[in-house]
């Protein structure tokens, strides 16, 4: 059941003996990063749950994931209408919610009918990156917490599932790159490098510039959100590597620029990096299709000198 997980050992422990004493909560909040193996677990201990041994889909093990507003409405009532029904094989069916931190207050109210009279045989398995979570909600879950991976477990992750073309110092690279997310780390690997370079010399460049250079340029890229986040997610890499280069860490450093990397941390102080990267870090948290990208453009704009 557990055979693709890697890491998360206490979490495995505590819903495996769920599983095998029968005393399976009615609701769990996953919450952790993005890409940090929730879904992966979600789907392994719903398999747990209805005794199954395959590959999804299941009949029984339904999966909600993040859509439009009016698409989560119409999926929050439809669950709860199905919640009701018998099981038609077993003895429980189990609702995997994807960005259960995204739910729309009309979807969220939804949900909350079923949490607060639960059917005997149904299992909601709520997924989180943020605690942005109604309060209603989270009180009415087990909440089970996840962390980043060490490069490691990343690693082990990528030599299991990563594309076979990969070698190992590919994948090494993508590792220190990914925060500890195995997601982020193989959608890396995916895009097969593509922009990656042109990352790093954006990256490099952009503290550089002067406010002016960098409104101009932040201007430009208000309407792409995907090349939006990932202008933030790197920012946020080489902030860490230049607070890696301040205490004499270079050796956990992911870009390839150390030199570049060395010159920019000897013109900062550390309290400074630390807010920048904090900075960076909180909008990643925040992230999602209702995002401010006011906000982000603000926060990139102070990033820079």
């Amino acid at each position: 059941m557990w055979q693709d997980i890697v890491s998360h050992k206490r979490i495995t422990e505590t819903l495996g003996r769920a599983i095998d004493s029968g005393k399976i909560g009615h609701a769990y909040l996953f919450l952790g990063p993005k890409g940090v193996g929730k879904r992966a677990m979600a789907e392994a201990f719903a398999r747990g749950i209805v005794a199954s041994r395959g590959p999804l889909p299941h009949p029984e093990i339904t999966e909600v994931q993040a859509g439009t507003p009016s698409v989560l409405i119409d999926q929050m009532r439809e669950l709860k209408q199905n919640a009701l029904l018998t099981p038609l094989v077993g003895m429980r069916k189990v609702y995997i919610v994807h960005r259960a931190d995204k739910l729309t207050p009309q979807a969220a109210n939804s949900l909350l009918q079923i949490l607060e009279e639960p059917p005997p045989s149904v299992v909601i398995i709520l997924l989180a990156n943020t605690p942005s979570v109604l309060p209603t909600i989270r009180s009415r879950c087990q909440t089970i917490h996840f962390g980043a991976l060490d490069q490691a477990q990343t690693l082990e992750v990528l030599e299991k599932v990563g594309p076979a073309a990969y070698d190992k110092a590919q994948m090494m690279k993508v590792a220190r790159l990914s925060f500890g997310s195995p997601g982020e780390a193989l959608r890396l690997l995916e895009d097969e490098g593509k922009g990656l370079l042109a990352l790093e010399e954006w990256v490099a460049g952009y503290l550089e510039l002067t406010r002016e250079e960098r409104l101009s340029y932040l201007v430009k890229l208000e309407k792409e959100q995907e090349a939006l986040y990932d202008y933030v997610y790197y920012l946020a890499v080489w902030m860490r590597d230049l607070i890696y280069c301040k205490l004499g860490l270079e050796r956990h450093v992911a870009w390839v620029s150390r030199g570049e990397l060395e010159k920019q941390a000897a013109s900062y102080d550390l309290s400074e990096l630390q807010a920048k990267l904090n900075a960076l870090y909180g909008l990643l948290v925040q992230w999602g299709p209702g995002i401010s990208k006011r906000l982000v453009l603000d926060q990139l704009l102070v990033v820079g000198r």
